[in-house]
Parts: structure tokens; sequence; C-alpha cells
């Protein structure tokens, strides 16, 4: 990445124009095959933060919502994730446009299906055999942080 180039003067200093990024994946459409520009864009925006040169946004705290629950359970439950990135960014759980979707669905969805839905929302299960895997990942993203840590203090320290 470019911070392990040496660039991340130049990232600082153009930190304004990552956020400009809206995801719409037309730049991945025309790179050529496996380059992923929009997740180049994400992790820097998340390297600046995680730094401290920009503040934390939604995008981050959706990200961290998403993951925890991928680490506790090996699967993600679509409704304890909103919940969970609303409960953190102090927006109400009750919303007119989730409203709205939950009204389609229930519409438009086979009873069954909703049941199936209400039963995973209720009874989150892990994934079978995610002991292991979830503590590999665990560890991973523990060491990282730490190291992410350590570079925020010694930057700090600098200063």
């Amino acid at each position: 990445m470019y911070t392990g180039l040496g660039l991340k003067d130049e990232i600082i200093k153009d930190k304004d124009i990552i956020w400009q990024c809206v995801s719409c994946n037309k730049c991945t459409n025309i790179y050529p095959k496996d380059v992923r520009p929009e997740g180049v864009m994400k992790a820097l925006a998340h390297w600046l933060e995680d730094e401290g040169h920009t503040e934390i946004r939604p995008s981050h705290i959706f990200d961290e919502e998403f993951w925890g629950q991928v680490e506790r359970t090996g699967r993600i439950e679509d409704a304890h994730v909103i919940m969970g990135f609303f409960k953190k960014t102090n927006q109400p759980l009750i919303q007119e446009w989730l409203t709205a979707f939950t009204m389609r669905m229930i519409k438009h969805l086979p009873f069954v299906h909703l049941i199936r839905m209400g039963m995973n929302f209720m009874f989150t299960l892990r994934t079978k055999s995610w002991g292991h895997t979830g503590k590999v990942l665990r560890e991973y993203v523990e060491q990282r942080e730490e190291e992410a840590h350590r570079r925020r203090q010694q930057v700090k320290e600098a200063a």
C-alpha cells in the first residue's frame, strides 16, 4: 500500500481527496483485472482515521460493527449490524426508510423466509468450526491494532 511505499506525507497532504470517493465502482470497471481502487481508497481512509489524521467517519463505525459480528459468529445478520451501527452513531432504531424496507419485505417475501429471518435474528448461530478460524482472525486483527497504536504513539512522541 502507499503507506508502505513511504508516501505517507503525500497521503496526509491530500487526505480530503480520499473522502471524495463515493464507491460507485466506475474505476474498478476500467482498471485491469484484480485491481480494486475502491478497496484501496477505503483502506487509506481507515488508515487516516486510525492514525488520527482525520475524524472517524460513520462508514468506519459501520465496518467495525460488521467485522465485530463476523468475528463473534462467522456470519452476518443484517439487522444486528444495522442496530449496532445505529446505537453507536446515536441514531434512532426506527427510521422511515427502514420501516418502508421492512414493509416491502413483509409484503413480498414468502412467510417461511420471514420466519427464518426472524429466527436468525433471535438466535444468531455461529458458523460451524468457527472457533479456530475466529481465533486466528482475532489474533491477526489484534496484532494490526497494536502496531497501529504503537505508530500513533510514536507520532505523538515525535510531535
